[in-house]
């Protein structure tokens, strides 16, 4: 599963399978909080080409603990999108959508082991003796 920061922009992207088909369609996404199955929003993709069909969406900001959304693709005949293809099916992803963080990165900075050796040594150096 895929994992979502907070507030980055998602390109959301559906390929129509069949690469010989030249009928127009129009793809709608339709995105959901997973656990509530609420609607957060739909976005109508664009056409680019080549049954290649996207569009970017920004990912809201996450609940503590993260949040489980899915996004459910459909593929329509008409530009009101209320004909659904009967050739193409729904198509849909569960992602999760929480912080990310580098676990080679401490404070904003890159980790420097030789620092943390060092604090180690120091540190091991004031252990009395026995």
């Amino acid at each position: 599963m895929l994992q979502l920061n907070p507030q980055e922009y998602f390109g959301i992207v559906r390929q129509i399978d069949d690469p010989y088909d030249t009928t127009t369609y129009y793809v709608r996404a339709t995105i959901r909080n997973a656990r509530t199955d609420t609607t957060i929003t739909t976005v109508d993709l664009i056409d680019r080409g080549n049954g290649r069909f996207s569009k970017e969406w920004q990912i809201p900001v996450e609940n503590a603990g993260g949040t489980y959304i899915s996004i459910t693709t459909e593929v329509y005949t008409d530009s009101g999108y209320t004909t659904l293809s009967e050739r193409y099916g729904r198509q849909e992803q569960t992602y999760l959508i929480q912080e990310r963080f580098n676990r080679m990165t401490f404070g904003g900075g890159k980790i420097d082991y030789s620092w943390i050796k060092k604090i180690i040594q120091d540190e091991l150096g004031k252990v009395p003796k026995m």
